[in-house]
């Protein structure tokens, strides 16, 4: 695959993730699960009401930055979900993590590119962000979680040119802008955080081949004050929109508002780490770390009134068969499956290499760099005993993801199998699609009849309904 289907193949990527993006987007018109709170914490930014959130504030800042020029009115709290709300004002609330969604498989195209320097690779990396289910659903509503994947991947993806990069000018204006991008992922959750782990490995590596103690830490010290430099300033901008009463003001003391800007910054973070660290309160479909992996307990997110079936011609309801509409957090099964099998398959192999030091294992470095951003993002929440959801794997899902890249990198170039590349990526890209599309419709919230074929044999084994 010549050079010049890059941009083919790239574009291909970003189209497909518009279609699938685009297709019902904003349905319903309706307020769905958590954009009952980051909802209505965008609108205090617009009604300048003071707000508390155990998130810090940049992606609700941007989605109420864009609701503002959009026109959007904003009349009342999102308090409920399935709340009727102004289909205007949800679209310009949707919009930001939308955008972010469109482009993000673009984003692991490039990374895959950068570790692989495979196209074939790439375009099926990004395909698999492209045709996962619960990436695609968090991202078609007024969640953040999408946006910090877009800010923390980028910023790796920049990091890694940067490392490429033969002038030192470059270098230096690809770090700092990858510190911007790692600064904005962790000013939207601080769970971004752990990708400061796979940054650490690509600058030791660095350091070990060039023996610059000197750009090491210079390095450091741009990603470090940057990246904190618009974490501040998103709190700056936090406490500037927040000027009138509000029930944050429950959580925070009027003199909190009277003090220096630093006082404030430091203050806020602390309660908001100590409000994170004491959440407790049980949820139906939270999930235990070890089942975050392998995608056991979806999310049910939305439920449209469900609808008697009735005789297309004579518009007469018959039998007991009625239709709904459900929107459910899950992922697409295979594609999970695949990334955690990459994710097993990789430890063996980085073992093996570092311990034979054989050349026809795949490249350590790359494999190292993922796997330790997988650890770094998932077994901080063994330690942790607040209630967590599926969208707490997507960090590390993206590992695996991207290390499966690598993987099936290194099996298609062998020389035995390369005639079988063509039927076994095939092979892959298909399961992939027939896992998004099984899940589609409670990705959606198309119709299906209750208690039909659909529910009962399909979503009873994808999504344990």
């Amino acid at each position: 695959m010549g050079v010049a289907n890059t941009p083919k193949l790239l574009f291909a990527v970003l189209a497909l993730s518009a279609a699938t993006h685009l297709a019902f987007f904003n349905t319903p018109n309706e307020v769905v699960f958590d954009e009952v709170h980051f909802g209505t914490f965008v609108r205090s930014y617009i009604t300048g009401e003071r707000h508390f959130d155990i998130h810090p504030p940049l992606g609700k800042i941007i989605i109420a930055g864009i609701a503002k020029l959009g026109g959007a009115n904003l009349s009342s709290d999102l308090t409920l979900i399935g709340q009727q709300y102004p289909a205007k004002d949800l679209f310009l609330l949707r919009l930001f993590p939308l955008l972010a969604g469109i482009f993000l498989p673009v984003v692991f195209f490039l990374i895959a590119l950068e570790i692989t320097r495979s196209k074939f690779t790439a375009f099926l990396v990004g395909l698999f962000f492209v045709f996962e289910n619960a990436l695609l659903v968090q991202s078609r509503f007024a969640f953040l979680d999408i946006p910090l994947l877009f800010f923390g991947f980028s910023a790796l993806l920049i990091l890694l040119k940067q490392e490429r990069a033969s002038n030192r000018k470059t270098k230096i204006l690809l770090l700092f802008f990858a510190a911007i991008l790692f600064g904005a992922s962790y000013a939207i959750k601080w769970t971004a955080l752990a990708i400061v782990v796979p940054f650490g490995i690509v600058m030791l590596f660095s350091l070990w081949h060039n023996r610059s103690i000197k750009w090491f830490a210079a390095k450091i010290s741009v990603l470090f004050i940057v990246s904190l430099a618009l974490y501040a300033t998103s709190f700056a901008a936090h406490f500037s929109l927040s000027s009138n009463p509000g029930p944050g003001d429950i959580y925070l003391s009027r003199e909190f508002w009277t003090k220096p800007f630093f006082q404030k910054f430091i203050l806020l973070n602390k309660s908001m780490y100590e409000y994170n660290k004491n959440i407790n309160a049980e949820h139906p479909y939270s999930s235990s770390w070890n089942e975050l992996a392998i995608n056991k307990k979806p999310i049910y997110y939305w439920m449209g009134s469900p609808t008697q079936v009735r005789d297309k011609y004579t518009e007469t309801a018959y039998g007991s068969s009625r239709i709904a509409k459900q929107i459910w957090l899950a992922g697409n099964p295979f594609i999970w499956m695949i990334g955690l099998f990459s994710v097993a398959a990789g430890f063996v192999l980085l073992f093996l290499k570092l311990l034979f030091r054989k050349s026809n294992l795949p490249p350590a470095f790359p494999i190292a760099v993922l796997l330790s951003g997988w650890v770094a993002s998932y077994l901080p929440f063994a330690l942790i005993e607040r209630p967590l959801f599926l969208y707490h794997y997507f960090f590390p899902l993206a590992f695996s993801l991207l290390i499966s890249g690598c993987l099936i990198q290194w099996i298609i170039s062998k020389k035995p199998l390369k005639k079988y590349t063509a039927p076994f990526v095939s092979a892959i890209l298909l399961f992939a699609i027939a896992g998004f599309l099984a899940i589609a419709p409670v990705s959606y919230g198309i119709n299906f009849t209750q208690n039909g074929l659909y529910q009962n044999i399909i979503l009873k084994h994808l999504i344990s309904l």
